[in-house]
């Protein structure tokens, strides 16, 4: 006896949409990570090993950032720092990092699970911790010094920090964001007497896409 037409019809069109209602394989999911934008705040202390000697207090001198995630915990980025000198009206510290994370506590952004162009799951945890180290290249204007010159303190350096900081999501796309930077070494001076240092205490936003 022959099935009607309409009625295998129905049957194929159930048996296509089960396969398209089954999970995605492993090995067709794959796996995206948010890109991270930071605005932070830094203050703390900045003290000159070169044989100038000296130190000063930065305080409220912006940081910002821009981090790419090869993975839901390691990343690599490029930021821009000015350390104002608000006493003299001048800038006295600016340059660009080149940092590097390692997030060891929860993943360092938003985890989005993709199958054929379609989102299937969303991750973003509540906290993170992350271990940085970064290299640096430094400009700085220090005004004159009548003792040591009559000519502008002016130059750049390079410089290695290291990094303890961690993220607290606010919503999807804010993180609440802090991190405590030690310049540890300073090099590749253009003038001896100025390698500049220091603790600083950053504090800010991220937003991840």
């Amino acid at each position: 006896m022959k099935q009607c037409p309409s009625r295998s019809r129905l049957i194929q069109a159930g048996i296509l949409l089960a396969l398209l209602s089954l999970p995605a394989r492993a090995e067709d999911t794959v796996q995206d990570f948010s890109p991270k934008f930071s605005f932070r705040l830094g203050n703390g202390l900045l003290s000159n090993s070169g044989s100038a000697g000296g130190s000063s207090i930065s305080y409220l001198s912006p940081h910002l950032s821009f981090h790419y995630f090869f993975g839901p915990k390691f990343s690599v980025g490029a930021a821009y720092r000015l350390d104002l000198d608000y006493a003299l009206g001048n800038v006295s510290l600016h340059g660009f990092y080149f940092p590097v994370r390692y997030h060891f506590f929860g993943n360092g952004t938003k985890v989005r699970y993709r199958a054929h162009d379609e989102v299937l799951s969303e991750r973003h945890d509540r906290l993170s911790f992350y271990l940085g180290l970064e290299v640096s290249r430094s400009g700085y204007f220090l005004g004159s010094n009548p003792e040591r010159t009559t000519q502008d303190l002016t130059g750049s350096f390079m410089g290695l920090g290291a990094a303890l900081g961690g993220d607290l999501r606010l919503s999807q796309h804010v993180e609440l964001t802090s991190e405590v930077n030690y310049g540890f070494m300073s090099f590749a001076s253009s003038d001896d007497r100025i390698k500049i240092k220091g603790w600083i205490f950053l504090l800010g936003i991220n937003y991840l896409w």
